[in-house]
């Protein structure tokens, strides 16, 4: 069996500053930095044209991405293209694994300061098996992109095909003459155990399939009931766009609006209606509050649109109903995906699983 090396991070995955990189540009305050695997801040950002792993330092402190080429702010991350003693993308699950948000520091801004992480110990195997590692991880990281983009692909779709019935359209009708707005209570203590629970936090931006969720052992309040089809529509800060359809049952966040198709053939039109940018538009002009505006289902029942008659609308909720379902399918299978990913993780970080390297002797 081949011997793992020690060592410490900050040997062979030494953090940088942003300011460093001769590409830099100015990003408006209000328009958010993303890298493609998720939002990670706003104001100055630096640019990294090669594989990079970057590495929240404040607020999001611990956060690992790993880019082929990044745009990410400069006052609260690092990023690090690894040395010659490691895979960077071996080093990239090694971060993962080394829970860096522990490692913050305590105070009333928590940050990860670069000299505690460049002390924290890693022990590396192989050059080959650190291959084989990060080819194993990535495999099933790879595929659950691949899904995410099928499922962003789905979501631009049935936006466009609604959009483009909508240009013919000569009717209006009302939201609220398409659905109901469900106001059963749940009481999380009263509810079987792991019962999928979904905040605010759970619900993406402007993008209409549920990926996530909690369950009701996290909660303690009353919450609302809501039904597989449901649409859920979060009322808090509504610019948000928060607006997802439900795959399953579960209990959700008062915040946000449960909306129950009227006739359960137009449920893929009402998805589709409900999470046009033209009602968020509609529903935070008429929301209320300045800091935290929030709106409610009198104003959004009453927010008009396209109507295309009954057949029209129900056969296009049919197409919408077989994306759907498909959707459904491939975000439960990253589900599982993530859970073998994060299951393998520690055990091929400390040894105890090992992926066998080729050219390396059999164990």
């Amino acid at each position: 069996m081949n011997e793992w090396t020690d060592s410490v991070l900050g040997d062979v995955l030494p953090l940088k500053y942003g300011k460093n990189l001769p590409e830099t540009k100015r990003i408006s305050g209000d328009v958010p930095v993303y890298s493609s695997a998720g939002h990670i801040g706003f104001h100055d950002s630096a640019v990294v044209s090669e594989p990079s792993i970057i590495v929240g330092r404040k607020g999001s402190v611990g956060t690992v991405y790993y880019e082929q080429r990044a745009c990410f702010p400069i006052d609260t991350a690092f990023y690090t293209v690894g040395s010659d003693d490691i895979n960077l993308r071996f080093g990239y699950y090694a971060l993962l694994n080394a829970n860096l948000s522990q490692h913050s520091q305590d105070s009333a801004v928590p940050g990860l300061n670069r000299d505690t992480y460049s002390s924290i110990p890693l022990s590396l195997p192989s050059a080959k098996e650190q291959d084989a590692i990060a080819e194993v991880l990535a495999a099933l990281d790879d595929k659950i992109v691949a899904n995410i983009k099928l499922a962003t692909t789905a979501d631009e779709l049935v936006r466009a095909e609604f959009d483009l019935m909508s240009s013919m359209c000569d009717e209006q009708i009302t939201v609220g003459e398409l659905v109901t707005n469900n106001r059963h209570s749940a009481n999380p203590e009263l509810l079987a155990t792991c019962v999928p629970y979904v905040g605010l936090e759970h619900i993406p931006r402007r993008f209409m399939w549920l990926q996530t969720h909690g369950d009701s052992s996290e909660v303690s309040s009353n919450k609302s009931h809501f039904e597989a089809g449901d649409v859920l529509f979060g009322k808090l800060r509504p610019y948000f766009h928060k607006i997802v359809s439900a795959p399953i049952a579960g209990i959700c966040s008062t915040d946000v609006l449960v909306l129950r198709p009227k006739t359960t053939e137009l449920a893929g039109f009402i998805l589709a209606a409900i999470s046009h940018d033209n009602v968020v538009r509609a529903v935070t002009a008429a929301s209320q509050g300045t800091r935290m505006p929030r709106t409610g289902w009198n104003d959004l029942s009453a927010i008009s649109i396209p109507w295309p008659g009954h057949q029209a609308a129900e056969s296009f909720s049919s197409k919408v109903a077989v994306i759907r379902e498909h959707v459904i399918s491939i975000l439960a299978e990253n589900q599982d995906l993530m859970a073998t990913r994060d299951a393998l993780l520690p055990q091929l970080m400390s040894g105890t699983r090992r992926v066998k390297a080729i050219g390396d002797p059999t164990d």
